[in-house]
């Protein structure tokens, strides 16, 4: 450590009214403690980048996979208004036999149904629905 010359130990220089040493100790320990604290909200802020991306990523997963669900439900629209189309066809048709048309019409009801059930799940937050589903009884 260095020593205090004769002028300043007969004349001490005071900051703050506070000799000059215990000033500077002062400012070391606020250093240290703004250091610690700086360090502590860098790593805070990276496990926060860290958290972030790992909610994007599973966002972008989910996105996917009910875009992908989306997609599954539409095709297996259109499936069954093929099927209903058909039923329809089919119940049309003045030379069906009675068991055929009978069995068809029960047929034509669940893919009534199933489809009014997938237009429900379609439904946006805007509450409409698909709109393509067609519902011919």
């Amino acid at each position: 450590m260095s020593r205090v010359c004769e002028h300043h130990q007969e004349k001490p220089v005071r900051v703050y009214n506070q000799c000059i040493g215990c000033e500077l100790k002062s400012l070391h320990t606020d250093i240290e403690r703004l250091t610690k604290e700086r360090d502590a909200f860098k790593v805070g802020r990276d496990n926060e980048m860290i958290l972030k991306n790992e909610v994007i990523r599973q966002y972008e997963k989910l996105e996917a996979a009910n875009t992908a669900m989306r997609e599954a439900l539409e095709q297996l629209i259109e499936v069954y208004e093929r099927r209903q189309r058909s039923a329809i066809t089919i119940l049309d048709d003045p030379d069906t036999s009675k068991d055929q048309w009978i069995r068809v019409q029960g047929k034509k009801e669940v893919f009534r149904v199933s489809l009014l059930e997938l237009d429900t799940i379609l439904k946006g937050e805007d509450g409409h629905g698909h709109g393509k589903i067609e519902t011919d009884q």
